[in-house]
């Protein structure tokens, strides 16, 4: 891939775990590495069906490919990602980790947490509260205690760690839209 391909490449998905490092997933099959300040490509290596990725640091990203499996890489390599089923019940709908031993992801109805270095299923395999419908969309997790998910006008704070028993709040008592992202931890 050259520097030019990126201007006509669709992302699903992206990372961006440094000022100078990001990393994508196309609709064509790939994960993408580049360098955002100047469009370069760094590394493109091929993958199917790539939904949503997180970077927990500019050497550890995974990626949902949703089957239930994660790709785990280091962007910016053309080493092919190592695959790891944590859900062999459903599809994954999103990912986020907040540091480089804990991931946290979702599927329609429940959060795993797990350890991206390890090749064993979550850690953690919980029902998230509320109707399976509409199913949970993104999950955004800013600290290794602290995750978000949002369904529909609603959200789902809980500690991936200590789960508890966490509670769906309204968040848009107004609105008759979805939510349908979450932002990432900031850097």
């Amino acid at each position: 891939m050259c520097s030019s391909d990126l201007d006509f490449t669709q992302f699903d998905s992206v990372a961006c775990p440094s000022a100078t490092l990001c990393a994508a997933a196309d609709l064509a099959g790939h994960l993408a590495s580049f360098d955002p300040q100047t469009g370069q490509s760094v590394s493109n290596v091929a993958v199917s069906g790539v939904h949503t990725l997180a970077c927990a640091s500019a050497t550890a990203c995974v990626a949902d490919d949703g089957s239930g499996h994660v790709l785990t890489f280091t962007p910016g390599t053309t080493a092919t990602p190592a695959a790891s089923l944590i859900d062999a019940g459903a599809a994954l709908v999103s990912v986020s980790c907040p540091g480089r031993t804990q991931c946290t992801a979702v599927d329609a109805l429940h959060e795993l947490t797990f350890d991206p270095r390890s090749a064993q299923a979550a850690t953690h395999l919980r029902r998230l509260p509320g109707r399976s419908f509409p199913p949970v969309a993104p999950i955004a997790c800013p600290a290794l205690t602290v995750c978000s998910a949002p369904r529909n006008d609603s959200q789902i704070t809980f500690n991936p760690r200590s789960f508890g028993h966490p509670k769906g709040r309204v968040i848009d008592h107004a609105g008759d839209g979805t939510i349908v992202t979450a932002p990432g931890p900031s850097r």
